[in-house]
């Protein structure tokens, strides 16, 4: 069984993609989560809420970094859950210093590896651990 923190980034990639192709939403972020898994934890659906919320109020950050560290590959090139994989995983990362940034990093690739292509997990991996290293570097110091 996986943990609640995983099943709630599993349910926040959905919803982030759903709002992605959807461009936008209607509803109260809260509302459309619940519809999505009416029989998730309470705990499931409060951090898929946080990260939602939060991926969506640094948008703008998280793409700008994305795009300086995705070589070669504009935002628009980039496949919309490979985007949404990686704005959740440089989200943890960067706003989210409880989580060891390992396992924001190992969540990210697990997520790609589950609902992307064969070589999704490759490209988050390397996007996310050139944003990630500085701090994957501290945290190994001590």
């Amino acid at each position: 069984m996986s943990s609640l923190r995983t099943q709630a980034r599993r349910l926040a990639v959905q919803i982030l993609f759903a709002l992605e192709e959807g461009g936008g939403r209607e509803q109260p972020l809260k509302d459309l989560l619940t519809a999505a898994a009416p029989k998730a934890p309470k705990e499931v659906v409060a951090y898929a809420t946080e990260i939602v919320g939060g991926v969506e109020a640094q948008q703008s950050a998280l793409d700008q970094r994305l795009e300086g560290a995705s070589e070669h590959w504009s935002l628009e090139r980039i496949h919309p859950i490979e985007k949404c994989i990686l704005r959740l995983g440089l989200y943890e990362l960067t706003y989210k210093p409880d989580i060891p940034a390992r396992v924001a990093l190992n969540e990210a690739i697990d997520l790609a590896k589950r609902f992307g292509d064969d070589e999704a997990w490759r490209f988050v991996n390397g996007v996310l651990d050139k944003l990630g290293a500085a701090r994957i570097q501290a945290e190994q110091e001590q």
